[in-house]
């Protein structure tokens, strides 16, 4: 294995650990959300061709008294709709694990990128760029891993985290 590639592997375990840098991060962004975004709800529809689950915004706040996991806050729908590309389902409402999960990609590509770990050499010489942390940071297993772990801790009081 590529030193570099190692490195970068290395790097992404100690952000992704339990109590790491990136879970400090997620339930800050679970706070912001929750103090800032309305609740979102979702229809069940049937056209007779398809079932689809639109999701829309309520004027309501994100009512979190019943939440004893964080995974109940993520399976919460955020308001919007998104295409399932699958036969007879048109359109899901996006749930915030979905949203979570794009957020913890995009925190793994900033920290990648600020360790300077964006352009690695592979080895035979060809400079690994995008490609190389796209495939890093897109690691569903080590993403979808993250979250279940996350999603089963205690829902947080909406008290500053550090």
């Amino acid at each position: 294995m590529d030193e570099n590639y190692k490195i970068a592997l290395d790097h992404i375990a100690e952000l992704m650990k339990n109590n790491g840098v990136l879970e400090r991060e997620a339930v800050r962004w679970i706070q912001t959300i929750i103090r800032n975004e309305p609740a979102g709800k979702e229809v069940i529809i049937d056209t007779g061709y398809d079932i689809s689950a639109h999701g829309y915004k309520t004027d309501d706040a994100i009512n979190t008294k019943d939440f004893i996991t964080i995974q109940d806050f993520l399976d919460l729908p955020t308001g919007e709709s998104v295409p399932t590309y699958e036969s007879g389902s048109g359109v899901r409402s996006e749930s915030w694990e979905d949203e979570l999960y794009r957020y913890i990609s995009d925190r793994l590509w900033h920290h990648l990128k600020s360790e300077g770990l964006y352009q690695l050499i592979s080895q035979d010489g060809v400079i690994i760029d995008d490609e190389f942390t796209d495939i890093l940071c897109d690691s569903d297993y080590d993403i979808y891993t993250f979250i279940d772990r996350l999603g089963s801790k205690p829902f947080p009081k909406l008290a500053a985290v550090k």
